[in-house]
């Protein structure tokens, strides 16, 4: 299948010993979600190629601006086995850094709560444990989305391409794509915000570091809902959309949000 869009052997990778691994709680959150999902919705119109392919006229397949900049950008992470390879055991270290350090600043939070009589630390300490949930949850999603990718790399053709502005991507790079934007809102939002909670340890930097978690959460929605309703042929090879565990996620989060 090709997709025109207007205008605009990784087994001998070792990635890490530990797999690094509801409802919406607001109205504003749902509606985040559903405005994220529309911008995405981009015109297209689907070609019919390769043998026994049907493919409906007029059918839209979504893809947002930011996440075709991406895939451009990634290309050299698909020249072959051994660099998409890198960059999966790349994103699966930094998961692994992050899991490591949101369980050691839970571990500072209860020592403080045992030897200090005050409720900030103890109400932080009760919250901590979900909040570490929700990014295992969310990690791990990622992870498994990763681990497929690598697993499908040289069966990739099989599950369709896109084309744009002359260039043609495999619908698996443009997956990548999407998952690669993402992990911007780790880097960008939710490193600092741990790093900042972690020295300060306030209800105010831990409230920020569930909001950038939330945020993060919710971009992954979007990434499950899309591989739930249009990526039917990855499903089929094993492809697990994950929503109801990035919903738990969220969900876990807003029972942190609620216990500050």
């Amino acid at each position: 299948m090709v997709v025109n869009i207007d205008a605009r052997n990784i087994s001998s990778v070792i990635i890490a010993e530990e797999a690094i691994g509801a409802e919406v709680a607001t109205t504003a959150a749902g509606e985040a979600v559903a405005t994220e999902i529309a911008a995405s919705e981009a015109s297209a119109t689907l070609v019919a190629e390769g043998t026994g392919a049907a493919v409906t006229e007029g059918a839209v397949e979504a893809v947002a601006p930011e996440v075709i900049e991406a895939v451009a950008a990634n290309r050299t992470f698909w020249q072959s086995a051994q660099a998409f390879g890198k960059w999966v055991a790349k994103e699966a270290v930094e998961l692994s850094f992050l899991e490591a350090g949101a369980r050691a600043f839970e571990a500072a939070l209860d020592t403080i709560a045992k030897k200090k009589d005050g409720k900030d630390a103890e109400r932080l300490a009760k919250a901590m444990p979900n909040i570490n949930e929700a990014l295992k949850k969310a990690n791990d999603c990622v992870s498994d989305w990763n681990l497929w990718m690598s697993r499908h790399f040289d069966t990739r053709a099989q599950y369709g391409v896109v084309q744009v502005d002359g260039h043609t991507f495999s619908l698996l790079e443009v997956f990548q794509a999407q998952i690669s934007t993402v992990s911007l809102c780790l880097t960008q939002k939710v490193y600092p915000a741990t790093g900042v909670a972690s020295q300060s340890m306030t209800l105010n930097t831990v409230k920020l570091l569930v909001s950038s978690l939330q945020e993060y959460c919710q971009k992954l929605k979007v990434i499950s809902i899309r591989i739930k309703d249009k990526e039917q042929k990855m499903v089929a090879a094993g492809l697990n959309d994950h929503v109801g565990d990035v919903d738990t996620a969220i969900t876990d989060l807003v029972v942190s949000a609620n216990s500050f």
